[in-house]
């Protein structure tokens, strides 16, 4: 069990980096051009979806087994970070919105854990 902890700690990790990342691009995507708010929102959710995928995927090429309760102990730890995040910084309401990003997270982090799993050990 140290081993994956140490797998997900470091996988949450990238995927914050990957999280900033891509919302550094999303911004700039934004100054330049005119983003209605519905497609804002789908990047937004895209965005989650993304950096869950290499939360995921990086923690399961460290730890090497269990990709898929790795993806999903990945994708409800950073939703549970973005519940944390939205109760403390905004208005939080369980609305459609809630379901739909738990669901991504879920998902994300499932696939990038059977991807990472499945794939030739990468230097990281």
């Amino acid at each position: 069990m140290p081993g994956i902890l140490k797998g997900v700690s470091r996988g949450l990790l990238a995927g914050v980096l990957a999280l900033m990342i891509f919302c550094m691009l999303a911004a700039v995507l934004q100054l330049f051009t005119d983003v209605s708010d519905s497609l804002a929102s789908a990047l937004g959710v895209a965005i989650i979806a993304a950096s869950v995928w290499v939360s995921a995927y990086v923690s399961t090429q460290i730890c090497r087994t269990r990709g898929l309760i790795q993806g999903l102990i990945c994708g409800s730890s950073a939703f549970f970070i973005l519940f944390a995040a939205s109760c403390i910084f905004g208005k939080f309401s369980f609305s459609e919105s809630f379901a739909i990003k738990a669901a991504v997270c879920l998902i994300s982090g499932a696939v990038g854990g059977i991807k990472g799993v499945n794939t030739k050990k990468t230097k990281l």
